[in-house]
């Protein structure tokens, strides 16, 4: 896993070196975020990871933010500064998480770590959140990031997503299909047929049930159909 880790950060840091400092500016995927913004929270949320690992090692639940400064006043302190110290802050936060990685204790792995939403998982899983992390929001960079390049992985990422769509109450009623892959998923009342079918590949899926795109590339059965509004992701 931390090789996918450090592949996606290597790509997202090669998105980032093409960026001006009038980019930084500009709006991202993100509503009422900046690139600027959306970097910045790549970086800082490297060190809460790593501060959750750090906490793990020695069987410990750290906080993954500080009170003071808060999550979002760090976010906001950091979204204007210029393209290089962005991303000297990323690969920085980034090498200082694969790191603490190296170093966890075997023993740590099942230690449980909490996540600021409450989530609990075993330390074994922060390198997988972390990646979801860097994917997505270089997705969010509106750079033409494809997230078919982010190999099998975004399969994993497709399926998680899509599962905790289906358990949520305002989840659609409609089939969803990866055409890559083969897997399909119902969701909504399963007492109905789906009256909708969406198919495509993964990336293309996961693009748009996370919210990032449109969902424009996708087919639809019957042709035509309406994409349905689909609850938050997450």
């Amino acid at each position: 896993m931390l090789v996918d880790v450090t592949r996606q950060t290597d790509a997202l840091l090669e998105a980032v070196s093409d960026l001006t400092d009038a980019d930084v500016g500009e709006p991202s995927l993100c509503p009422g975020w900046t690139r600027g913004h959306v970097l910045t929270h790549v970086a800082r949320n490297a060190d809460a990871m790593t501060r959750l690992l750090a906490g793990a090692a020695v069987g410990e639940q750290w906080p993954m933010y500080h009170e003071n400064p808060s999550r979002e006043q760090e976010i906001e302190a950091g979204a204007g500064r210029s393209i290089a110290e962005l991303e000297a802050d990323i690969e920085a936060s980034a090498d200082r998480f694969l790191a603490t990685c190296a170093d966890l204790p075997p023993a740590a792995l099942d230690n449980v770590v909490r996540l600021r939403t409450g989530r609990e998982y075993p330390a074994r899983q922060v390198p997988w959140l972390r990646w979801r992390e860097v994917v997505l929001h270089h997705l969010d960079l509106d750079t033409g990031f494809d997230l078919a390049t982010a190999g099998p992985l975004v399969q994993r990422l497709l399926a998680e997503s899509i599962e905790a769509l289906s358990r949520k109450p305002d989840a659609p009623n409609l089939r969803v299909v990866a055409a890559d892959t083969g897997r399909t998923w119902t969701l909504g009342d399963s007492g109905n047929e789906p009256a909708l079918v969406v198919s495509g590949r993964s990336g293309g899926l996961l693009g748009w049930v996370s919210g990032r795109t449109d969902g424009d590339d996708l087919d639809r059965t019957p042709e035509g159909g309406k994409l349905p509004v689909l609850p938050p992701w997450g």
